[in-house]
């Protein structure tokens, strides 16, 4: 497929002068005569005659011939050529759908019967099948489906679908795979893309592509998209759970789009990784624009990303970048750009700007996604803009540039750029250079802050609280409700959020943050004071304290006493109340409710006793005991009688019992 690469943006201007988006003087001739001819008949152009376009070599030539040529099969296709000289679907065109299965991994293009016999349709096939048939949806079960059939220089841009990639014709055709980790489509050649999408560059083209990897692209002739190439006026692509990897695109004026490149119409993607793909010029991972390639207008179009992730993506563009991302308008296209709940990671323009975005032109609005550990040579470790853009409810942590005035993360240099409700990696919101443009730092009216709650905050040994950690916090203003629900989550495991718990466990910890929010458990041990528990988010720790409450009573004092008196014992509680008292005599109840008890000793045999007390409160109970001794009563033996002599001495003693002194 040719697209032209010349844009008239701020910074691929003067970079990219080959290829002029222009139609020859001769072809905006040949479309007003078309107009004359709308009323002829003239045959359905073969696929015998399609191929003759591998002839033409020069990408000029190609050019100027895929204009002729596309009109003159566009009769064939259900096509009207309107005043504008636009090509739009006639409105009487209603393709019929069918179902097709693959059943051979063998790249064989002339296994197309596709019927419930075995082994006659390859994927190859299956696609021939689709092109002869618009409307077609092909099932891909689970398997690697290798492209070994060389296309390079010689198949051009004639749609040949039998060398190469391969080669979407057939209008509305979907492909359904059993599942990116299952399917897998490689391509094996060194000189072949994986997938050309509508290379006759109709108007009002749609295609489908889910459940699939694609991998193994190689687009060396400087047109771009190394995984699949598509777009065209009113035309509308769906890439929906898949993986595309390793495909790259090179070539000097290249469009770029190391995975995809889009120009012309909608682009959605949603629940797709792109990874490891590459390309000499803009956009490592995808390159869009709403302009079509024939400058037929008005051209609009919309890119939407969703719930995607874009990892190690590269860009080698001096011109222009866009480690992952490359947006622009061209040929007077108008395009705009809406992303959400997606991830950007570890993508790099390595010469360029705009370390996972650049936006040349045209409008992009930015929520709850992630933007780590990208980076830029020039400008925007993540983010380059010289386009309205809002970046809102995401996180921005560890971007780099290699002049940090130039914005770690964030770059405006045009129109304006808002970044309000942001994680920056720390509650004292962006650094002075991680939000920069032509004229300075900027920085957000409102940023995001973490905060750690514990419910309750005061709990009993033994008791549970739980801990929530979110990124909700305003600086300023009422914290966020739901906006941060598709968030990514992060961080990568095994980075820990809780940690560092005082007088109590942790258990049930999350492991990240989902939609901006981890939780845990933390349990108090059995020592009552202030417990505390620590959590992190990336840059920023916050603690929680947690008062842990126990029951306790005092030790009643141990007492000796003689026989019929009353010994008193009693206990002082703390603790949360209210308190209850159950105290025992040598293990059997005695005498109530209350802090202090009298133990009448007249009953008692003489010797220890145990007085034992339970208090009971709102944290569990305690006990203490003490030592009642029952004295034995005083007792002295009876002297001797004596009889003596008058004048002599007479001795007499006795033996002293009980408790002295005596």
């Amino acid at each position: 497929m040719l697209h032209s690469t010349s844009r008239t943006t701020h910074s691929e201007s003067t970079g990219r002068t080959a290829k002029q988006a222009c139609l020859p003087l001769f072809v905006i001739t040949l479309l007003a005569l078309g107009l004359t001819a709308i009323a002829l008949t003239p045959p359905v152009e073969s696929k015998s005659t399609l191929a003759h376009r591998s002839d033409f070599d020069s990408p000029a030539r190609q050019e100027n011939h895929r204009t002729s040529s596309h009109e003159r099969a566009a009769w064939g296709r259900g096509i009207a050529l309107t005043s504008r000289g636009n090509l739009e679907p006639a409105a009487a065109f209603a393709p019929p759908l069918v179902t097709i299965v693959v059943d051979t991994t063998a790249d064989v293009p002339l296994v197309s019967a596709c019927t419930a016999a075995p082994s006659d349709c390859s994927l190859r096939g299956a696609m021939q099948f689709a092109n002869t048939n618009p409307g077609t949806t092909i099932s891909i079960p689970a398997g690697t489906y290798q492209l070994v059939v060389p296309g390079g220089a010689v198949e051009g841009f004639n749609g040949d679908n039998t060398i190469g990639d391969l080669d979407v014709t057939g209008n509305n055709t979907s492909i359904i795979g059993a599942g990116a980790n299952t399917t897998v489509i490689q391509q094996t050649q060194p000189n072949d893309r994986v997938i050309e999408v509508n290379p006759f560059l109709d108007a009002g083209f749609n295609f489908t592509i889910s459940g699939v990897t694609i991998t193994g692209g190689s687009e060396t002739t400087a047109v771009g998209g190394g995984g699949l190439i598509s777009g065209s006026i009113d035309n509308a692509v769906s890439v929906t759970n898949c993986i595309i990897s390793g495909n790259s695109a090179t070539g000097s004026g290249s469009l770029g789009g190391g995975a995809i490149a889009h120009t012309g119409g909608s682009l959605t993607i949603s629940g797709t990784t792109f990874s490891n793909n590459s390309t000499t010029s803009s956009g490592g991972a995808v390159t869009y624009s709403a302009g079509d390639p024939f400058a037929r207008t008005p051209s609009t179009g919309t890119l939407s990303i969703s719930g995607s992730t874009f990892t190690t993506n590269s860009s080698a563009s001096p011109a222009a970048g866009g480690g992952a991302l490359d947006l622009f308008n061209y040929n007077s296209g108008i395009g705009t750009y809406n992303i959400n709940s997606s991830s950007f990671s570890g993508n790099n323009a390595t010469v360029g700007s705009g370390g996972a975005i650049n936006v040349e032109s045209g409008p992009l609005t930015i929520t709850t996604s992630s933007f780590a550990a990208n980076q830029a040579a020039a400008s925007g470790g993540a983010i380059v803009a010289a386009d309205n853009t809002s970046v809102t409810f995401s996180r921005l942590v560890g971007n780099t540039v290699t002049l940090p005035v130039n914005g770690l993360a964030l770059f405006r240099s045009g129109g304006t750029f808002t970044a309000d409700d942001n994680w920056w990696g720390s509650n004292s919101g962006p650094g002075a250079n991680d939000f920069r443009s032509t004229t300075g730092s900027i920085s957000p009216a409102t940023y995001l802050q973490l905060r750690i709650s514990a419910s309750p905050d005061t709990i009993c040994t033994g008791a549970s609280s739980t801990l929530t950690a979110d990124i909700k916090k305003r600086n300023v203003g009422s914290p966020l409700t739901t906006e941060l629900n598709g968030l990514p989550a992060f961080p990568v495991p095994p980075a820990t959020i809780f940690n560092n718990a005082v007088l109590g466990t942790l258990s049930g910890a999350s492991t990240q943050f989902v939609n901006g929010v981890a939780t845990a458990t933390y349990t108090a041990g059995g020592t009552g004071g202030m417990g505390s528990a620590d959590a992190t988010a990336d840059n920023q720790t916050v603690t929680a304290s947690i008062t842990i409450q126990a029951t306790s009573t005092t030790d009643p004092a141990d007492q000796a006493v003689c026989p019929g008196t009353t010994a008193t014992f009693s206990t002082t509680a703390s603790g949360p109340g209210p308190f209850s008292y159950a105290w025992t005599l040598d293990g059997s109840p005695f005498n109530g409710d209350s802090p202090s008890i009298m133990v009448p000793t007249g009953s008692l045999s003489v010797g220890p006793h145990t007085v034992a007390v339970t208090t009971t409160g709102a944290c569990g109970s305690a006990s203490q005991s003490a030592t009642l001794t029952v004295q034995p009563p005083t007792t002295t033996s009876d002297p001797a009688d004596a009889t003596v002599c008058q004048g002599a001495t007479a001795n007499f003693s006795t033996t002293a019992g009980g408790t002295g002194p005596f």
